[in-house]
């Protein structure tokens, strides 16, 4: 059976995409959380948008940027949308980035996630050679 898991964006707004992502096992038992760091939505454009809010897989890739990472596949228009650490807005492209704990500052247009190498080495950790996602958008 295999492995599913849930982002839930909980706060969404012209800047940033913060959310929180859920892995559970093929019994339901969660082995993995952690937050989210994606760009906003517009459009689902290439490099300057989140995906769209749907299911997905997600496979493990050697990205010759990133080294090993999970993909996550049949993106509408889309491709090489990556789970990768880092930790500010500027460092992804349309990819998910991860991390234990997110902040926001004053003003509410800079987010970041921290914490991010840890919480992506545990989420590779995992050995799991694929998974499934479901993302969705919990307010607008």
């Amino acid at each position: 059976m295999i492995q599913k898991a849930i982002l839930e964006r909980f706060l969404i707004s012209e800047f940033y995409t913060l959310g929180r992502m859920v892995l559970s096992d093929s019994s339901g038992v969660t082995v993995f959380k952690c937050y989210t760091l994606e760009l906003p939505y517009k459009g689902n454009k290439k490099q300057i948008s989140c995906i769209p809010a749907n299911e997905y897989q997600v496979v493990l890739h050697a990205s010759p940027r990133f080294g090993v990472v999970y993909k996550i596949q049949n993106v509408d228009n889309r491709s090489e949308i990556l789970i990768h650490k880092g930790n500010y807005i500027n460092d992804t492209k349309g990819c998910i980035l991860v991390g234990r704990m997110f902040t926001v500052n004053n003003t509410g247009n800079v987010a970041t996630v921290l914490q991010s190498t840890p919480a992506f080495t545990s989420l590779m950790d995992l050995g799991y050679k694929m998974f499934n996602l479901k993302i969705v958008d919990v307010c607008r």
